[in-house]
C-alpha cells in the first residue's frame, strides 16, 4: 500500500509542478496570503466540510435500511455514530489510495462489525456513488451555464464533456442493470446468483426512499459550496456563491480521475485553471486552491487517523470478547 501511495503522490507532485511551471507565480506572495488566512473563516470551511460527513453517513444508512443487507430480522445496523466512524475510515483510505479504494474498505468494515451481506452492502455503496455522480454532473453543467453563460463550451468544454460522459455512463449502467436484472440472474451460474441478488437489492433498494436521499444529497453538496466559499474568503478572495459552488463541484468531479488519491495534483491544477478563467489573480487562485485542499484533503490525514486508532482498538476488544 505504501509503495502505491508514494507512487501516486510523486505523480501528484509532478502534475502540480507542471501546472505551476506554466504560471508566472511569486511563491512568496502565495505563502504570505496563506499565512494571513482568517482563522474564523478557515474554521467555517472545516465545519462545513466535516458537517457533511454525518449527512453522508445518514444517507448511507437510509439506503442500507431498504437494501435487505441484514442476514436476519434479529440483526441490527450500527447506530449513526458507528456508521459515521466507518464512513470516515473509508474516506481516509480514499485519501491514501487512488481509484476510490475506500469504498471497498468501508464495505469490509461494515461487514466485519455487523455481519451484513457483503454483496448487498457493496450495492448500497454503488447506489450512493451513483447518486453523487449524477448530482455532481448535473449541477456542474447547470452552474457552469450560470457562471459562463453562452461561453460555457468555449471556456470549459473538457470539464463539461467529462461531467456529461460520467452522467451518461452512470445512467446507462443503472438503467441496463435494472431492466435486465431478471435475465442477468438466469444467465449467471447458480453459485453467483445469490451474490447478484444481494448486489441488486443493495443497488435498487434505496429507490423507495429517493426523495429523502435527494434531499440529503442536496444538503451535502450545498455544504461543499460553503466550504469553498469560506476557504476563498479566508485568503481575501470574495467569490459569488455560484462560482464557489462551481469550483467545489469541479474539485469533486476531478477526484473521479483515478490517477492519484482523491485527485491530488489534478484537483489543484483544475481549480486554479477555473479561477484564472474567471479573472482571479494567479497568486490568489493558487492560494485558494491550496487552502481548500488543506481543508478537504490534508486535514483528513490529520483528523481521521485517531479515529482509525480508536476503531482498531474497539475491533481488538470485540475480537477478544468473542474468543
Amino acid at each position: 500500500m505504501w509503495g502505491r501511495l508514494a507512487g501516486s503522490l510523486l505523480l501528484a507532485g509532478a502534475i502540480g509542478a507542471f501546472g505551476l511551471s506554466r504560471l508566472d507565480l511569486d511563491v512568496s506572495v502565495v505563502v504570505a496570503e496563506l499565512l494571513r488566512a482568517q482563522p474564523l473563516l478557515l474554521a467555517v470551511s472545516l465545519v462545513a466540510y466535516y458537517g457533511s460527513m454525518p449527512l453522508r453517513a445518514w444517507r448511507w444508512r437510509v439506503i442500507l435500511e431498504r437494501s435487505e443487507a441484514l442476514p436476519d430480522r434479529e440483526a441490527r445496523l450500527p447506530a449513526l455514530p458507528s456508521l459515521l466512524r466507518i464512513y470516515l475510515l473509508g474516506w481516509l483510505v480514499n485519501c491514501l489510495l487512488p481509484a476510490k479504494a475506500g469504498e471497498v474498505y468501508r464495505t469490509y468494515l461494515l461487514r466485519r462489525q455487523s455481519g451484513v451481506r457483503l454483496s448487498s452492502t457493496f450495492g448500497t455503496v454503488i447506489f450512493e456513488r451513483a447518486s453523487d455522480l449524477l448530482a455532481l454532473s448535473s449541477l456542474f453543467v447547470v452552474f457552469g451555464a450560470l457562471v459562463f453563460g453562452s461561453r460555457l463550451m468555449d471556456t470549459a468544454r473538457h470539464w463539461v464533456v467529462w461531467a456529461l460522459l460520467l452522467a451518461l455512463l452512470v445512467t446507462i449502467i443503472l438503467a441496463v442493470t435494472y431492466a435486465l436484472r431478471g435475465r442477468l440472474v438466469e444467465l449467471l451460474p447458480t453459485a453467483l446468483r445469490q451474490v447478484f441478488w444481494g448486489l441488486q437489492q443493495g443497488l435498487f433498494g434505496g429507490i423507495e426512499r429517493l426523495p429523502l436521499i435527494a434531499l440529503l444529497t442536496a444538503a451535502i453538496w450545498s455544504l461543499e459550496g460553503v466550504r469553498f466559499f469560506a476557504a476563498a474568503k479566508a485568503v481575501g478572495v470574495s467569490l459569488p456563491f455560484a462560482v464557489a459552488f462551481l469550483a467545489a463541484l469541479l474539485a469533486s468531479l476531478l477526484t473521479t480521475v483515478p490517477l492519484t488519491p482523491a485527485g491530488v495534483g489534478v484537483v489543484e491544477t483544475g481549480v486554479v485553471g477555473l479561477l484564472l478563467l474567471l479573472g482571479i489573480a494567479e497568486s490568489s487562485a493558487v492560494s485558494v486552491a491550496i487552502l481548500d485542499r488543506l481543508v478537504a484533503y490534508w486535514s483528513v490525514l490529520v483528523i481521521v487517523p485517531p479515529v482509525w486508532a480508536y476503531s482498531h482498538w474497539r475491533f481488538l476488544r470485540h475480537d477478544a470478547h468473542r474468543a
